[in-house]
């Protein structure tokens, strides 16, 4: 069972989905991190003179920022991190007097923000997401090691060229079906003889009825995709029978 919360944060009234008494209209603010890395927007004048009376939401331009941006809202303690490269419009709940704290760790930077008194549906992207990034989103390195990720998935779901190693006419005792093979990532073996065959797939001496054999009856087969062995694969059947068997 999980715990119970046992404590709230505080109740404070905000300002969301109101109908403003001025129409709609938003408020820029240009944030200069030239000689810092934190400003305070303690108390937007245009709230007081009535311009523009309740704040429901924020269009963040951090489009020419390599790191990322906070947004901390003191009353409500709410914070936004906008990522590296970011645009986008984002919900904020300030209480009865907009005040909140924007910080980033890139110095000599411009940002904008467009603080607006109506709802609008929340979304985000980025406008330079092939720059290098330092923070807040998507590293060089890590891009190129999610490429190496892929095309190793890709490896491993795409067989190679199919190789034939089918034996006609077994010999009756145990032999090699398959060498070792570290490149093999998909096989086929099939019994198309009127007994049973043994396939053991750790390349140690096949038998039929003993640990470590899989017995394929007559008709049946064997299909591993995407995770088979690697190691060489030997194989028991009655002599003169044949068996298909294929890897990729």
């Amino acid at each position: 069972m999980p715990e119970p919360v046992t404590s709230y944060g505080p109740n404070t009234p905000v300002s969301n989905v109101v109908i403003p008494r001025e129409g709609p209209r938003a408020l820029e603010v240009t944030l200069n991190f030239t000689n810092t890395d934190e400003i305070a927007i303690e108390g937007l004048l245009a709230v007081t003179t009535g311009q523009i009376s309740y704040i429901q939401g924020l269009y963040v331009d951090n489009g020419n920022n390599p790191e990322a941006l906070q947004i901390f809202v003191r009353t409500t303690q709410q914070r936004l991190i906008i990522p590296a490269y970011g645009q986008g419009y984002w919900p904020i709940l300030f209480a009865a007097v907009p005040d909140c704290v924007v910080s980033t760790d890139q110095a000599n930077v411009y940002v904008y923000l467009h603080f607006y008194n109506v709802p609008i549906a929340p979304s985000f992207w980025l406008v330079n997401d092939a720059a290098p990034v330092t923070s807040g989103g998507a590293t060089a390195a890590n891009q190129a090691l999610e490429l190496v990720e892929l095309d190793a998935i890709k490896d491993l779901l795409t067989p190679g060229a199919w190789t034939n190693r089918s034996i006609a006419n077994l010999s009756g005792a145990s032999e090699t079906l398959m060498a070792a093979n570290s490149a093999r990532r998909h096989l086929i073996i099939q019994n198309i003889a009127a007994n049973n065959m043994g396939v053991n797939l750790a390349g140690g001496t096949a038998a039929i009825g003993t640990a470590g054999t899989i017995t394929i009856t007559p008709g049946g087969g064997l299909e591993l995709f995407n995770t088979p062995p690697t190691g060489a694969i030997t194989i028991i059947g009655t002599a003169n029978d044949d068996v298909t068997a294929f890897e990729g």
